[in-house]
């Protein structure tokens, strides 16, 4: 059996004029449409399936009458979370801990990017934001051109660096 050492990404974010525009640049929503389907005009059809208390959405159809009572909202049979009622932000259905049917907003960070423990904004380990917690990417197969993804997804140009350190376990 061979042994592969896994290394943490991080990146470094290259080019002119990069700016920072405020804590939100430190990492990205890739689900934004998530946090901006608020209020009536707001209509969520993308796949996030917990909430933030991290309850696992529940199918629709396992749901009596929700349904009827928003026909043409998207509800169906799948678990997604929807905001067929205007609310806030998409919500979802889930069994909380003794069992009952319960409802909670979704958590719009699943999937969210960010660097962290870099000497500044623009450089850092790859961490993704996944099931409630951050973690950091841990691979042999990035490079320049996954960096260069990140930089994108950040909002901080199309150049990037990947360099690579052991990962922590």
């Amino acid at each position: 059996m061979s042994s592969r050492l896994l290394v943490a990404i991080t990146i470094v974010i290259l080019g002119e004029n990069v700016s920072l525009a405020s804590d939100a640049s430190s990492f990205i929503l890739p689900f934004t449409d998530c946090i901006q389907s608020k209020g009536k005009a707001g209509y969520y059809q993308g796949s996030i399936d917990v909430t933030e208390s991290g309850g696992k959405c529940m199918n629709w159809s396992d749901v009596a009458g929700v349904k009827d009572r928003y026909p043409g909202k998207g509800l169906g049979d799948h678990n997604f979370c929807r905001n067929p009622d205007g609310r806030i932000r998409p919500w979802c259905f889930f069994r909380n801990n003794r069992g009952r049917i319960d409802w909670g907003y979704c958590d719009c960070k699943q999937g969210s990017v960010r660097l962290q423990g870099g000497r500044s904004k623009l450089e850092g380990t790859v961490e993704v934001y996944l099931n409630g917690a951050w973690g950091a990417i841990c691979s042999n197969g990035w490079g320049d051109g996954e960096a260069a993804v990140v930089c994108r997804q950040l909002g901080q140009g199309f150049k990037g660096r990947a360099r690579h350190n052991p990962c922590r376990g």
